[in-house]
């Protein structure tokens, strides 16, 4: 079974969120623009179906 698109968001308190898809969520983009330091970490899992030469 082929791993799914999933984006990890690491925060400040230690705490982690898996978002499925690529798109991150407002409130982690707001987190982002502001530069808060909210989010320390984010993980990118992709498809290995993805990457085709």
């Amino acid at each position: 079974m082929a791993a799914a698109a999933a984006l990890v968001l690491t925060s400040r308190d230690g705490s982690s969120r898996t978002v499925p898809g690529l798109e991150l969520p407002e409130q982690a983009v707001q987190h982002i623009v502001q530069r808060d330091g909210q989010i320390l970490w984010i993980s990118v899992t992709v498809p290995e179906e993805a990457f085709r030469i």
